[in-house]
């Protein structure tokens, strides 16, 4: 299991003892600044949203994993906030806030409580990478590239409102500038601009991500489709740059990305605050 669910998870779980605890809430619960924070939110996952530019297939995929995010959620918050976990807790705090000695029944009672809260934790860890994967898979390979670039922003920077679009830059723009070069200069940067072309695409990849057929043919594949852009009269061009581009990634397998899309899917779209904003996109 990876480690980031159990972070998240973890994280939770200490949040969900405090509950127990009896602690008194912090003063960030005023509800005037939780209403600013929640607004805010809100704004950065519509931003994702429309950059996604999601399909209503996709947005109700999302929805109905996101029902399931949170039941875990609310899972791990009953069982934390139990009535006999509670009463443990806050009899081994008293105590220890008295330095009062502390049985070795209640000892070994909180540390049973403990020990199935992490199992409860760790289950969740593997449910939450479950619903992020099956989330993943009903992406698109521009789609993953969004969102691996997203940050939430209350206002994008100038020329980022549509990270949707983010996507299929790279390649095309790669493919502009392989035609700008005069005759000459391609000729003498042709190999290097495959290799590097090559060379970004690998990147993106997970470690151990081995290219179908070695590099060498790797690298023909990718000069085949430079001279094909190249050659293509500008009006032909336009029309299937796209196309091009997207021949380009096909031999990667743009979908098998690292952890950090995953992390993401679980902070955005599987976040429960994403379900009232699918429900009003979707009339539901």
């Amino acid at each position: 299991m990876t480690r980031w669910p159990i972070a998240v998870a973890s994280g939770a779980l200490l949040l969900c003892t405090t509950l127990a605890s009896g602690l008194p809430a912090s003063a960030a619960a005023d509800s005037a600044e939780s209403s600013g924070l929640g607004l805010r939110h809100e704004i950065k996952l519509l931003h994702l949203i429309n950059g996604l530019e999601l399909t209503n297939e996709q947005m109700r995929f999302i929805l109905d994993r996101a029902y399931q995010f949170r039941d875990l959620r609310e899972q791990l918050l009953a069982e934390a906030k139990s009535v006999e976990t509670q009463a443990a807790l806050d009899e081994y705090r008293a105590r220890l806030m008295q330095r009062e000695p502390i049985e070795p029944n209640l000892t070994r009672h909180v540390a049973q409580i403990q020990h199935q809260q992490h199992r409860l934790v760790e289950r969740i860890g593997t449910e939450t990478t479950r619903l992020a994967e099956e989330v993943e898979g009903q992406l698109d390979g521009f789609q993953l590239f969004a969102l691996k670039d997203y940050v939430a922003c209350v206002i994008p920077p100038p020329g980022e409102s549509k990270i949707g679009q983010a996507a299929e830059a790279g390649p095309v723009k790669g493919l502009e500038r392989v035609r700008s070069l005069p005759d000459q200069g391609y000729r003498f940067r042709r190999q290097q601009l495959a290799e590097q072309t090559m060379r970004r695409l690998m990147y993106k990849l997970p470690v151990g991500f081995e290219l179908p057929g070695g590099e060498q043919q790797e690298l023909a594949r990718i000069l085949g489709i430079m001279d094909q852009a190249r050659a293509l009269p500008e009006v032909d061009f336009a029309v299937q740059k796209e196309d091009l581009a997207q021949q380009l990634g096909a031999p990667y397998d743009l979908k098998a990305r690292p952890n950090k899309t995953i992390t993401k899917i679980t902070r955005h779209l599987l976040n429960p605050a994403i379900i009232p904003l699918l429900e009003a996109r979707l009339g539901s």
